[in-house]
């Protein structure tokens, strides 16, 4: 029970003939506090008792509690004497008519001594809670992550934001973290970084977000001041932590609650109209395909071969497709991502990969097609990529990659590729959401399972190992058994 109901009861059942008012807001204009405002109206005319004598006596005591947990603490030298003072104005004395501050009773006194160095002076924390600890999904080291008990993360500087991750997934980057590929990755970090949210808190140089706004985050972290910030790309941000940092050099989204540096940057809000699960891709995946799709230089009358139809493969098909190219190619091995990519876009052809060299060569008017997309990432599919393109056409590298790809020159000199390595210069995320708004993207069937983040492991072992038809996987976050109602 809250000690304001507490405070009621206590009151109702020793002064029962007062109207007792207790009031309780969070955040009501102020950071991390809350008001509580509690009103005493004695019966006019009642006499005998602790307000004897006293027609009509009142307290209004304003209480600000900093948010924390343990048990009852001192409050702030300033709080404690304001709360004396007030509380020796309010409680202990009355004011009668037109005459001077008189002393109430001594049982009154006695009273309102004891609320005031309960209530203004110390705290406990019975309004909100802030837990200390969460639950986050670790890189300990290569092969091996664990579900383990972390600090929850505070602010570090004045542009950072506290992101309370309602909703999160699992990203193939992740299993190449896991596996040792990403040299850059730090042990000890927690991992993801698809992920949307609720503001919790943030610092005092950021004003595009406020607490409680709903925002997607951007799986890259950048400054938005340097060089490669200006000219739009964020993926070469030159701060220490810019680039791919969330869940890779540090503490990612896989967890109850996430630090985003360099919020105004990181953060989008989401529209009222587009759920979670809608927005879910936009910090990531979305916005690798749509900068993939943007530097393909990709026009009306070509012919576009994606090679690929995972999770990246359908967003990056997606974004391609707002740009009308006149044919479009899936290539895939697997046949259950074939029926998905028939069953969602029937307008898109299909092919495997034995066959698309000879597919790709007949249903294009050039020798091949105008843009590739690389999307898959497998041993072979680079060399799939640039053998299917025409001569003088565009090669997209969007994948990521295990392993060192070369480049076989003698075989390639006079096609004059021009090769575009894409990652994720996730700088158009506020347009992407826009587009999801507007009903153009929509990738929530790409999310075929879900999981709490108590489950992760599971989560993880059927993404991995790709069972039960599985493309995405979303993981619900378990903040609402750590932190309660505000």
């Amino acid at each position: 029970m809250g000690y304001a109901a507490q405070i009621c009861m206590f009151l109702k059942k020793n002064f029962p003939d007062e109207a007792v008012s207790v009031f309780f807001l969070s955040e009501s204009g102020a950071k991390n506090c809350h008001f509580v405002s509690l009103r005493l109206r004695s019966v006019k005319g009642r006499r005998g008792g602790l307000c004897s004598g006293v027609a009509g006596w009142r307290a209004a005591v304003f209480v600000s509690t900093k948010i924390g947990c343990g048990s009852v603490v001192p409050r702030s030298k300033a709080s404690f004497w304001l709360g004396t003072a007030l509380a020796f104005r309010f409680l202990c004395f009355t004011k009668t008519g037109c005459g001077s501050a008189v002393p109430r009773p001594k049982a009154s006194f006695r009273l309102g001594t004891t609320l005031a160095f309960r209530y203004l002076c110390v705290r406990k924390e019975p309004f909100k809670r802030k837990e200390t600890i969460m639950l986050a999904y670790t890189f300990v080291e290569q092969g091996r992550f664990e579900l383990r008990e972390k600090p929850r993360p505070e602010l570090q500087d004045g542009r950072d934001a506290i992101v309370r991750v309602t909703l999160g997934s699992i990203c193939t980057s992740d299993l190449h973290i896991k596996h040792g590929s990403v040299p850059r990755a730090v042990p000890g970090i927690t991992v993801g970084h698809e992920m949307v949210g609720v503001v919790e808190e943030v610092g005092h140089e950021v004003t595009s977000v406020k607490p409680g706004d709903r925002v997607t985050v951007n799986v890259e972290t950048f400054c938005g001041e340097c060089f490669f910030c200006r000219h739009g790309y964020v993926n070469n941000c030159t701060d220490p932590h810019g680039g791919w940092a969330l869940g890779c050099r540090i503490d990612g989204g896989q967890a109850e609650f996430v630090r985003v540096p360099y919020a105004d940057q990181g953060l989008n809000v989401i529209p009222p109209s587009v759920t979670d699960e809608q927005a879910l891709f936009v910090g990531d995946i979305l916005a690798t395909g749509f900068w993939a799709a943007r530097i393909s230089e990709i026009k009306e009358e070509d012919t576009v071969l994606i090679i690929g139809a995972g999770p990246t493969g359908i967003c990056t098909l997606q974004c391609v497709m707002l740009k009308n190219p006149h044919r479009v190619i899936v290539c895939e091995r697997s046949e259950e991502r074939l029926r998905f990519v028939r069953e969602h876009y029937p307008e898109v052809e299909v092919t495997t990969p034995e066959g698309c060299k000879d597919f790709v060569l007949s249903h294009s008017a050039h020798g091949g097609a105008d843009v590739v997309l690389e999307v898959a990432g497998s041993q072979d599919s680079f060399r799939l990529a640039w053998e299917c393109a025409r001569p003088n056409a565009i090669v997209t590298i969007v994948a990521l990659y295990d392993k060192p790809q070369l480049l076989p020159l003698p075989d390639m000199y006079g096609k004059n590729l021009t090769f575009k390595i894409g990652g994720v210069d996730g700088c158009d995320c506020a347009e992407i959401l826009s587009l999801i708004e507007a009903g153009r993207i929509d990738t929530t069937p790409l999310v075929t399972h879900r999981f709490p983040l108590e489950r992760i492991e599971e989560a993880y072992r059927i993404f991995e190992n790709r069972l039960d038809g599985v493309i995405k996987v979303a993981v619900t976050g378990a903040a609402s058994t750590s932190f309660s109602a505000r």
